[in-house]
């Protein structure tokens, strides 16, 4: 049978603000509407045969800090997003040329069924809409696309059916699945990987006792930035997974060291002048971000609001013409 798609949208311009279930639905009612007096059509709908064909469900966190501090964490965050069709396991990374400098703009990867991606709200609106709002707003924006699984299991496919708990639940669901277990596995691998290049390269035999070279930390910063520059894949997230791993081998009576501080401090002395990338800041923005988003950090002095990742907006709906019978010249 024919069907009608309605495109629906926010009434704000900065599109920051989105829309909960309810508001959803009192849209759509004002869209039929406006149809009736504006075209003099009169459509008899029911909510409960309005389906959703695409929704966007977005969190937009206001961070502590530039944004630029947090593109390292980000474009790992992205890249280790699951799909399970490798061969669409497409990272795209969009940087702006500012200030002489190539900024990180927007980090995005399409799956299956949904899209993912990452950018600064705050500098759209300022750059896209000239308004003045202040700091960096990450928006997280998943956009689901069709009649697929997880609009019919978390939505329940129809407009009567939405609600923000389900809204939120589905945000959570997806948010732990996308970013908070594949990052615990990336920092898992990660500090087995920092292991293995001790193992091989860092360690010697005397006298029939394994000790660990003086310049330990010289052939592990080596080893790690050069799978970093030349196989354009990031080891580890921080210095702190490398802490960590020397820990794990120490508990585990791999390494001893005699003198863990000095040990310790020359090993921060080269990431310093070696491999600044290694910054402990970047465990403490990934920690940040996770926080804001799982308890729904607000807002407090900016002059655009913050609202919980419950909300959502532009979604696509796909009416069944079953109920579109009723037309008025």
């Amino acid at each position: 049978g024919n069907v009608i798609e309605l495109k629906m949208s926010i009434s704000d311009t900065c599109n920051i603000i989105g829309l909960n279930a309810d508001q959803y639905r009192s849209r759509i009612a004002e869209v039929f509407a406006y149809i009736e007096d504006k075209y003099g059509v009169s459509i008899n709908y029911d909510m409960s045969e309005i389906y959703i064909y695409r929704i966007e469900i977005n969190a937009r966190i206001p961070l502590d800090n530039p944004f630029g501090e947090y593109e390292r964490i980000l474009m790992i965050l992205a890249d280790n997003i699951p799909v399970k069709d490798i061969t669409k396991n497409k990272l795209i990374n969009i940087f702006a040329k500012k200030e002489d400098e190539n900024r990180l703009e927007t980090t995005y990867k399409n799956k299956s069924t949904y899209t993912v991606t990452l950018y600064d709200k705050g500098e759209q609106l300022r750059t896209t809409k000239k308004i003045a709002i202040k700091g960096a707003i990450l928006r997280i924006e998943y956009k689901f696309r069709f009649q697929k699984s997880h609009i019919k299991s978390y939505l329940g496919g129809n407009v009567a059916e939405l609600t923000d708990e389900r809204i939120k639940e589905l945000f959570f669901d997806r948010f732990n699945e996308d970013f908070v277990r594949p990052i615990a596995k990336f920092k898992q691998d990660s500090r087995e990987r920092v292991k293995t290049i001790i193992r091989d390269n860092c360690i010697m035999e005397i006298g029939g006792k394994k000790q660990i070279k003086n310049d330990w930390s010289d052939i592990l910063i080596m080893n790690l930035t050069t799978h970093e520059i030349m196989k354009h894949k990031t080891p580890v997230l921080s210095v702190c997974d490398i802490e960590r791993a020397l820990e794990e081998m120490k508990a585990q009576n791999e390494l001893k060291f005699t003198k863990t501080a000095k040990a310790y401090r020359r090993l921060y002395n080269r990431i310093d002048i070696r491999a600044p990338w290694l910054a402990a800041k970047y465990e403490e923005r990934l920690k940040e971000i996770f926080d804001k988003v799982q308890t729904g950090d607000v807002y407090r002095e900016r002059p655009v609001p913050f609202f919980p990742p419950a909300l959502c907006r532009n979604a696509f709906i796909l009416p069944i013409l079953k109920y579109f019978r009723c037309f008025k010249s």
